[in-house]
């Protein structure tokens, strides 16, 4: 795939060629296209790794989770990477009301690739960057935890001032400051649900149905695993298994539509704040959730309100 680079990208980009590569960014600012320009400009190296952490748009991974994946050994130039993989579930398409579970997923993801003995680990971030939303404490709490060795920004005009500003002044990480591509183009609302859609669709599309009984795994989260709920089925280190919808639940058993084939490797069972239909297109709240909600001041925190 062709990738058309802005001018000034290739000198500022040069010499970033090994640690912890952070790209921050607003929404539809390019950040998956200078991903790809990285990567091609790593390839051919097997200790190179992506976390997909754009729980709204992921490439990598189903929608509401931040994926990591190593450069497959065999193929090192393919892109997206086919290598060793890992999941973390924050449950939700957008960080706000899930602020805690998208840094900590960051952080475990970054850790777990070091501990793969990645060299180079490129994490791409979501769009959310707007101070009155969260965007700058949320991104900044990466920053601490994840401690990059480079942040990369793409700015249009001076949306990522409040961000990014104080940061020219620090030696923690180095700073490069790039432009938006004139070719990026503004996807819609509907074009951003029918993405998430399509990728929910081939995740779910050779599931099948099992029934768990309620005390066998421990239930995460706030509310109950009602109908057309997702899921997520995590592992005894809080790594996710695989997604699930919930199909039925009546107290006692739950019935859930499931890649996953078997529980053995299962600890436990977190409910998300998406609900999928029947076509896999997301919602927030179906008419019969929303009553347990309201009786919820913790489920409504959890609402996200923006991508």
């Amino acid at each position: 795939m062709r990738i058309d680079v802005p001018e000034g990208w290739e000198d500022k980009l040069a010499d970033i060629v090994r640690g912890t590569v952070l790209i921050v960014g607003a929404v539809d600012t390019g950040k998956s296209t200078l991903v790809r320009y990285l990567w091609s400009r790593l390839a051919g190296r097997t200790d190179l790794a992506l976390i997909d952490a754009d729980i709204g748009q992921s490439v990598l991974g189903p929608p509401t989770t931040q994926t990591l994946r190593l450069a497959d050994p065999e193929a090192p130039h393919t892109f997206p990477p086919r290598g060793r993989l890992a999941c973390w579930f924050v449950g939700s398409i957008s960080p706000r009301g899930h602020m805690l579970p998208t840094v900590i997923g960051v952080s475990r993801l970054v850790a777990l690739a070091k501990r793969w003995r990645a060299q180079t680990v490129l994490v791409d971030t979501t769009g959310m960057v707007a101070p009155h939303v969260g965007g700058v404490a949320l991104k900044w709490a990466k920053f601490d935890l994840v401690r990059p060795d480079v942040v990369i920004a793409l700015q249009r005009e001076q949306e990522l001032e409040p961000l990014i500003a104080p940061w020219r002044r620090s030696k923690r990480f180095r700073l490069v400051e790039l432009p938006v591509s004139p070719l990026v183009r503004a996807r819609s609302r509907e074009e951003r649900v029918a993405w998430r859609q399509y990728r929910f669709r081939m995740y779910f599309r050779r599931a099948h149905e099992i029934t768990i009984p309620a005390r066998a795994l421990a239930l995460l989260g706030t509310g109950e695993p009602v109908p057309d709920r997702l899921i997520g089925f995590l592992d005894r280190h809080g790594f996710l298994l695989a997604l699930g919808i919930v199909r039925e639940w009546d107290g006692q058993e739950m019935r859930v539509l499931t890649p996953l084939r078997r529980l053995e490797s299962v600890d436990a069972v977190r409910l998300g704040s998406v609900y999928l239909d029947e076509t896999f297109r997301d919602r927030r709240y179906p008419e019969r959730a929303r009553s347990m909600h309201r009786q919820s001041p913790l489920a409504r925190a959890d609402h996200p309100s923006s991508e």
